[in-house]
């Protein structure tokens, strides 16, 4: 079954709301993925 992009929404929210911190790890992922490119 294809990924309900509202669910995926609230599941990322849900994930940000519980560990604020993961935001700063994305962030890491992001820039470090940004520098490889």
């Amino acid at each position: 079954h294809p990924l309900d992009s509202k669910n995926s929404l609230s599941e990322f929210d849900k994930l940000l709301q519980t560990f604020p911190g993961a935001f700063h790890v994305w962030f890491a992922i992001l820039s470090d993925l940004g520098s490889r490119l």
